[in-house]
């Protein structure tokens, strides 16, 4: 997260993340983030694989 404030799920688990935080999903666990805060949310996305 850079900027702003998320609401993600990972595999029927939620959480929230805002700057300087990081959320790991696996490959193939259903996930999804929503930005429920009033201000624009930035983050960016690393994949990985073989």
């Amino acid at each position: 997260m850079i900027k702003g404030n998320l609401t993600v799920t990972i595999g029927g688990k939620t959480g929230s993340i805002g700057p300087g935080a990081a959320a790991f999903v696996h490959s193939g666990v259903l996930h999804g983030v929503r930005n429920l805060g009033s201000e624009d949310a930035q983050y960016f996305v690393v994949a990985m694989g073989t």
